[in-house]
């Protein structure tokens, strides 16, 4: 069994304050200032540093409820920790929105492939032809069960972090030949419906996005209806866009993220940056959808994409110039829905 986050070692003060008393005494006269100083530094250092450490394993105890590690033993570094988790916590949002069987690739918590597909094989498979260059490294999270056939191709992939509900025997002999992967026991688990955020003078606490759209929640607003199809693919994208860096674009097709822009400044920029990175794997956009985690202030994004091939759009709604973006779409036959829901992660 896997050392978990929270037997991480703390400093032995007391033998370091031994230590240094010894060498005050045998001290010139000179230097004994010196060394008491070195000894309150050292001090206070270990204080913060088993502080830091018991906030990690206190996060970590708590965290794996919900996870249970099957392989590795994580990093002692308390940084590189509350770093990993980070990612997980990511991972399992993200996840959780999804109830077909459904493969995501992250990369500093945002998905950079993700697909819903019959197996856990062929779901692997799309959502790694979604960007196998940012794949390197990724953190890799499924609701299905990891079998050997996909474990084989999985272990294809340099990645560092995997979390499913389960493995066969002979997937989690093949995923653990390498000794530095972490695999990770998805349990079930009630979640917190409350997040923490700390400030410059305090903590702010806010509830989770914990909002899921569904059909019923979407209204038309334009003259052309969304098909069947399209609809499923805004709802698959909307989940996504949900769980990305905002300013966040998600462009998906058939059930499968074909590229997104976060993190953006501006949400002009996350389309393009989308646009280009879809384009680079040689995605089809003709007859794609467009998420948009907030509203379009101008028609501008939804032009872009409509040269591009998109004919449906979700976004929340809410601009003062949402009737200009209507207006777009109705004089060039692009169907829009809003959700007047907001998700904006930052």
């Amino acid at each position: 069994m896997a050392k978990a986050i929270y037997d991480v070692q703390v400093p032995n003060i007391g033998e370091v304050e031994r230590a240094l008393g010894d060498l005050h005494d045998k001290a010139p006269r000179a230097m004994k200032n010196a060394v008491n100083q070195t000894a309150t530094r050292a001090k206070n250092m270990m204080v913060r540093q088993a502080r830091l450490r018991y906030a990690v394993n206190s996060a970590g105890r708590r965290h794996l409820n919900a996870l249970k590690i099957r392989n590795r033993a994580t990093t002692q570094n308390p940084t590189a920790e509350i770093f990993i988790s980070s990612r997980r916590n990511a991972a399992v949002d993200l996840i959780d929105e999804f109830d077909e069987v459904t493969f995501a690739i992250l990369k500093h918590n945002n998905a950079c492939g993700l697909a819903s597909r019959p197996t856990v094989l062929e779901a692997w498979k799309d959502a790694l032809a979604g960007d196998p260059v940012s794949a390197f490294g990724g953190v890799l999270v499924t609701n299905a069960v990891i079998d050997k056939e996909t474990a084989e191709e999985i272990n294809k992939l340099f990645f560092e972090v995997i979390i499913a509900p389960d493995y066969d025997v002979d997937a989690l002999e093949i995923l653990g030949q390498k000794k530095n992967r972490i695999i990770l026991v998805r349990k079930e688990a009630k979640l917190p419906k409350k997040q923490f955020r700390s400030l410059l003078n305090g903590v702010l606490v806010q509830e989770r996005d914990l909002d899921v759209e569904t059909p019923a929640d979407l209204k038309q607003v334009t003259e052309k209806a969304p098909t069947a199809t399209e609809i499923e693919d805004m709802l698959f994208a909307n989940k996504i866009v949900k769980n990305s860096k905002s300013n966040a674009i998600v462009l998906a097709k058939n059930k499968q993220l074909l590229a997104s822009g976060v993190g953006q400044t501006s949400r002009v920029d996350a389309l393009k940056q989308a646009i280009e990175k879809a384009k680079s794997f040689e995605f089809d956009l003709n007859g794609a959808v467009m998420a948009s985690d907030a509203f379009f202030p101008f028609p501008d994004c939804v032009e872009i994409a409509d040269k591009e091939g998109v004919k449906a759009v979700i976004q929340p709604g809410g601009s003062v110039k949402d009737e200009l973006t209507f207006q777009y779409c109705n004089e060039h036959g692009v169907a829009m829905v809003v959700t007047g829901i907001r998700h904006f992660k930052h």
